[in-house]
């Protein structure tokens, strides 16, 4: 049960698919096959920067690039590479039906779960946006564009396309409108 959790979330997480089947395997290594859990059922693994660097296991969504087996070194991919687009298209797909979970589940809450799942969106593109254009983009600007969206967006826009920062941004105000039109379609839908 455990390791079709761990192997689904891979997908949803765009894991490669040699840390979806580590996950699934129980913590094993593909090349040595050494089991490589601890005895909490963490792996014993190091995770690696792009310079090939260990960093700390809190650090590896944000600067992780891949994974290295304690016993051979063998390495594996942390994630495969999404684009932008991907990002915004699950936005706009997912917004509906944000709205409707707002409205029914969560009806003292109201507009918090949306806010929250756009600053998500928001934040990811322009992650993922920096490193296609290999921007040096820090976690104080990925927490700046999580709580500020809606001022972050356009700096960050006019900060890496300068000359054609203006359609961008256009771009992005109307995208943030259908967005929220979409959430409140599912409020009214729910509701």
């Amino acid at each position: 049960m455990g390791a079709t959790c761990a192997y689904t979330l891979g997908i949803l997480d765009a894991y490669s698919t040699q840390h979806r089947a580590f996950l699934a395997s129980g913590f094993v290594c593909e090349k040595c096959h050494s089991a490589l859990h601890t005895g909490r059922w963490m792996p014993n693994i190091v995770c690696l920067d792009k310079a090939g660097k260990p960093i700390p296991t809190l650090q590896t969504r944000s600067r992780g690039h891949c994974f290295e087996c304690q016993v051979c070194q063998h390495r594996w991919p942390l994630s495969r590479p999404r684009s932008p687009l991907s990002v915004l298209w699950f936005g706009l797909a997912a917004s509906f039906v944000i709205g409707l979970l707002s409205a029914s589940v969560l009806p003292s809450y109201g507009i918090i779960a949306p806010a929250v799942f756009v600053a998500f969106v928001a934040t990811d593109w322009c992650r993922l946006d920096a490193e296609q254009r290999e921007v040096n983009w820090t976690a104080a600007q990925a927490n700046f564009t999580f709580f500020l969206y809606p001022i972050a967006v356009p700096v960050y826009l006019i900060k890496t396309r300068r000359a054609n920062s203006l359609p961008a941004i256009l771009f992005a105000l109307i995208y943030g409108v259908v967005v929220w039109l979409l959430t409140y379609w599912g409020f009214i839908v729910a509701g």
